[in-house]
């Protein structure tokens, strides 16, 4: 197993659904630019499409700034949020991938921005986190969230940002694709041993790969793991507003020099994805985040405090936490 993960800030953006704040997406008058609205258009007519053959298995996640500015019966046919277990497959994907990088089994595609490798199912469980019952058996049950997962992220395309620049221009924009795309599966019945293996081969973005890009600022540790702590802790069905608070502390304990940090109740609303929820529902959301945070050990408190009829969080982060998991 990868001890360590290197987990892109971009990707992360993505999840969170961050990805644009740099991008000049909007006129003066708060709509979308011609030239980006035809991107967006032409990808929602594609969905569209899809869904009229696979009865509504495809979807565009948006970021909320785009989302908002759609009509409501389009926005419902088109977009599906992002589960938790959906966000568990992410970390599940990139820890596969850079295994294969380890095993030099994985082959990068420069002028796409892709790579492509290959794994077994047993490894997606492992790092997915599932355990095996005493008889050597995965759950069926446990299985199938993972498959769905896997496959719902197959059929799901993303807004990616990008930004470069050579020696004539400078570019900016944005592609709208999915991020990972499952190509074949094989079953191989090896010869030696007459071992059996199912084989997923998988296409992902170059989104993955600031694994390649050693400066700190691209990329925050996770333990590799980390979905089987997660497991652990919370049983039952992920809840995607706790995934991506934990992954967001993860994000600042990598970059923070300092034990303390603060957020403001609506800044965790907008990490967590809570903004459609009830108030009390949040506010449960919230809690059961600090106490997994607290359980992972990535956090030694926090304390609520009010000011000016505004909210927020003070954290005491535990910066020694890769230290201690060595």
């Amino acid at each position: 197993m990868v001890e360590h993960l290197n987990y892109p800030n971009n990707l992360l953006k993505i999840e969170t659904g961050q990805q644009v704040t740099q991008l000049r997406l909007f006129d003066d008058d708060g709509g979308i630019k011609p030239e980006y609205a035809s991107v967006i258009n032409r990808s929602i007519d594609k969905v569209l499409e899809l869904n009229k053959k696979d009865e509504n298995l495809y979807a565009v996640e948006f970021p909320v700034d785009i989302e908002s500015k759609l009509d409501s019966r389009i926005r419902a046919k088109v977009t599906k949020e992002l589960t938790g277990s959906d966000i568990r497959m992410f970390t599940s994907v990139l820890a596969l991938a850079q295994l294969a990088i380890r095993n030099n089994e994985l082959y990068f595609f420069e002028k796409t921005n892709q790579a492509y490798f290959e794994f077994t199912l047993d490894a997606l469980y492992e790092y997915a986190g599932l355990k095996k019952s005493k008889h050597g058996n995965y759950s069926k049950e446990k299985k199938k969230m993972v498959d769905d997962a896997l496959l719902r992220l197959h059929r799901k395309e993303f807004l990616v940002p990008h930004q470069y620049e050579d020696k004539e221009k400078k570019v900016s924009g944005f592609d709208i694709v999915p991020l990972l795309q499952i190509h074949g599966v094989e079953n191989w019945e090896m010869k030696e041993n007459r071992t059996k293996k199912q084989v997923y081969k998988l296409t992902v973005s170059g989104i993955f790969f600031n694994i390649h890009q050693k400066e700190k600022h691209t990329y925050f540790n996770l333990p590799g793991d980390l979905n089987a702590k997660l497991r652990e802790i919370n049983t039952g069905r992920p809840n995607v507003g706790i995934e991506l608070f934990v992954k967001s502390l993860y994000q600042v304990i990598h970059c923070s020099k300092k034990p303390i940090v603060e957020y403001s109740h609506n800044r965790l609303i907008e990490i967590m994805k809570l903004r459609t929820h009830r108030k009390t529902r949040a506010e449960a959301t919230i809690m059961k985040a600090f106490d997994t945070a607290e359980k992972l050990g990535i956090i030694k408190g926090y304390k609520r405090e009010k000011s000016h009829r505004s909210l927020k969080y003070v954290i005491e982060l535990n910066l020694n936490t890769f230290k201690e998991a060595s």
